[in-house]
């Protein structure tokens, strides 16, 4: 068998392989019923129904998503279609089109694979190579949990497209020559320059790759020139890369995508990089010798960076940009940084990538190589390896970018050991490979069992939803047809979490979804007191609806650990939290002190709680508990507590108890301290069956009509 047709076959088991393990979480995926996507997905299949009708054209804006500009690129979604396409083009919404929709994701991170063999090759050895395609499939972190069966958002494709425009613009630079004037490499570099177009259509802000490019494509020239090797013929394959993938952009990226000024000012900017730089290695190797020609373009990278970034959209991208370094949403779970996820980093970090950050081991021996060796595409991997980990830190979920990388460098650390003629080196080779693999096994399993998906209650209150509420614009067909700039007749007011759910399963319009799109409404909506007159802003909006979650509201599970949405509510309500709940000292039955949470009378009264646990009605509360609170070092502690039968009894023992800090409080998010009068407006039209899985002898999920007075 000749050796290229190994290499495919080895290529096609070890993508098999991937995609089989990615296929671990389908049990829980594909029911009966349904398919159970993840996270973000449910739009894009929401994008994907459209699409199918609507074939070739594509959705921007979105009447179910309030009329707003859909901030996605449509590749992702044309390559959904594609699985659709080879499922035989069910009907869009259909089971089985959602079944396509739902193993591409696993498909396509099976893949990514090929490309990191292609770099680790290149870069190393076939066995580096070897090694570094199945870390690349099998490695924990972002990059698994994001290219799961049913997982079907972007992030995989990002991840595929970045490892094949690295791959062939290495493998371009590779083959330049010495000719001042060569363009040997040019045609790879037009190829790779259509993944990169690729990244940039399936992601908004996919500018974050051309730092990493320019600087490896500095650090190779400035190596070149350091050793006196250099010559403008090193920028024709990004040349040849920027030019096509800007060609790309501009032919099929939509003008009014979110981000597109930046995009378009990235590749503008990296095409002048490689046309000054490319002139300046030219002149000044001539007139100035070798390591002052080297600082020269080090200094022309620094000073165009510096120049560029006093344009308003590259401003926008130094505030992007510094958003990777730790300013991510702190109410948003993937944007939060990775120290900043427990106070142990080393368990964070083997809890989610498990050992395979032992692959750093190799950066130093990367550095060197850089400087030492004439290998094309060291320093460009080094770039993107440094790049990704520093973004890795700053937010978890550029994890997924890091982790091929991982995968890379763990091949070239044990590549040499097993290319080595003694048995030993080789013995040690598998060894660390099996221990590496072993150790990251509870890691593996955590990235593979981690559920995003739409809960049974959502299913069953999303349904009803979708059978009996009102059309947002009169005919169900419209959830199919071209979106005018109309507006709905009816919102759904719920969390923004929600909205896609909303959206997709219910075929309804959400006031707000992930994309936070009137989220300080909602917030402000869900977590509004009784005595607040919200019935204009009903009115304005069209909220017929509401639709709240235990998950909405505050849980304990002991005296001192919360969890639960409400106080992301509030934070985005722009409400202060401590009128709603506070953390206090209190001396507990064995002499010691504790924190302990009390719930105020604004939680009970708010809207999301309010209808929840009693249904909006008029509810007299028992078991009142009035506290006395002291200053504490920076914080309050329980000087006395007093339980009561009623409101009026406590608040009689309160005004009784004279100066002081004297509140009433509930030690329960589901018990009121107070009595509660009703919502005119609202009536109870639905809940979940799943009141036995809850543990709190409820639905999980409340669905009310909201109709207003007279």
């Amino acid at each position: 068998m000749r050796p290229r047709t190994k290499t495919i076959l080895g290529l096609l088991a070890v993508t098999a392989a991937g995609v089989a393990l990615r296929f671990v979480p389908a049990p829980r995926i594909f029911t009966f019923a349904y398919v159970n996507f993840q996270g973000d997905a449910w739009y894009h299949l929401r994008r994907l129904d459209w699409h199918l009708a609507n074939f070739p054209s594509t959705l921007t804006n979105d009447a179910y998503a309030n009329n707003v500009f859909i901030p996605l690129p449509p590749l992702f979604d044309l390559i959904l279609a594609f699985f659709v396409a080879l499922a035989g083009w069910p009907a869009p919404g259909t089971y089985a089109a959602d079944v396509a929709a739902a193993v591409a994701p696993a498909v396509l991170g099976g893949l990514v694979a090929v490309p990191v063999f292609l770099l680790a090759r290149r870069l190393a050895s076939r066995p580096a190579a070897w090694i570094a395609a199945v870390f690349a499939v099998i490695l924990p972190g972002p990059f698994l949990m994001r290219s799961t069966v049913g997982v079907a958002d972007h992030h995989v494709a990002e991840v595929l497209f970045t490892s094949l425009a690295l791959a062939v613009l290495i493998e371009a630079m590779g083959r330049t020559d010495e000719r001042p004037l060569s363009f040997a490499g040019a045609r790879l570099g037009a190829l790779a320059g259509a993944f990169l177009a690729a990244y940039f259509l399936v992601w908004s802000g996919a500018a974050f790759i051309v730092p990493a490019l320019a600087a490896g494509v500095a650090l190779e020239i400035w190596g070149d020139v350091w050793h006196g090797r250099a010559h403008e013929g090193r920028f024709i394959p990004l040349a040849a890369a920027a030019g096509v993938a800007f060609a790309l952009v501009m032919a099929f990226q939509s003008r009014g995508l979110y981000r597109f000024d930046l995009q378009y000012l990235s590749l503008v900017t990296l095409l002048a990089f490689v046309a000054v730089g490319a002139l300046v290695v030219a002149v000044t190797r001539r007139v100035l010798p070798p390591r002052r020609a080297g600082l020269a373009l080090f200094a022309l990278a620094v000073l165009a960076g510096m120049l560029a970034l006093r344009h308003p959209a590259l401003s926008a991208f130094a505030g992007d940009f510094s958003r990777v370094f730790g300013g991510g949403a702190s109410t948003v779970g993937e944007t939060r940084s990775l120290m900043a996820m427990s106070n142990d980093p080393v368990e964070t970090v083997t809890t989610i990538f498990g050992w395979g950050f032992m692959g750093l081991i190799a950066l130093p021996w990367l550095v060197t190589r850089v400087w030492k060796r004439p290998t094309r595409g060291s320093a460009l991997l080094l770039a993107w390896t440094v790049l990704t980990l520093v973004a890795t830190v700053g937010q978890i979920r550029f994890g997924y970018y890091l982790v091929p990388n991982l995968a890379i460098l763990i091949g070239m650390l044990l590549g040499p050991l097993w290319q080595s003629r003694f048995l030993g080196s080789r013995l040690a080779a598998a060894a660390a490979a099996v221990l590496i693999l072993g150790a990251s096994t509870r890691a593996i399993m955590f990235s593979l069992v981690i559920d995003e998906g739409a809960p049974l209650g959502w299913h069953q209150a999303m349904s009803w939803l979708r059978r009996t509420s009102p059309e947002p614009f009169g005919d169900p067909a419209f959830y199919f047809a071209t979106p005018p700039d109309s507006r709905p007749e009816a919102r759904v007011l719920t969390w923004w979490d929600y909205g896609y759910l909303v959206e997709r399963i219910g075929r309804r319009v959400a006031l707000s979804n992930p994309t936070q799109y009137f989220a300080d409404v909602a917030g402000k909506l869900l977590t509004a007191p009784i005595d607040e007159d919200n019935s204009p802003t009903f009115k304005d909006l069209a909220l017929k609806t509401v639709v709240v979650s235990d998950e909405m509201l505050m849980h304990l599970t002991s005296s001192t650990e919360l969890f639960g949405k409400y106080a992301t509510m509030l934070s985005w309500g722009g409400r202060e939290p401590t009128r709603y709940m506070i953390a206090v000292d209190e001396k507990r039955e064995d002499g010691s002190e504790g924190q302990t949470w009390l719930f105020l009378p604004d939680y009970f009264t708010s809207l999301a709680v309010h209808l929840y646990v009693y249904d909006g009605r008029a509810v007299a509360a028992r078991d009142v508990w009035v506290f006395t609170l002291d200053p504490a070092g920076s914080g309050l502690r329980v000087a006395a507590s007093r339980s009561f039968p009623d409101q009026a009894a406590a608040e009689r023992y309160r005004a009784s108890l004279g100066p002081g800090r004297h509140i009433l409080a509930s030690r329960d998010p589901f018990r009121t301290c107070v009595d509660l009068k009703a919502r005119a407006g609202f009536s109870l039209a639905f809940e979940s069956d799943d009141a036995s899985l809850t543990g709190l002898g409820r639905a999980s999920v409340r669905v009310f009509n909201y109709a207003p007075t007279p």
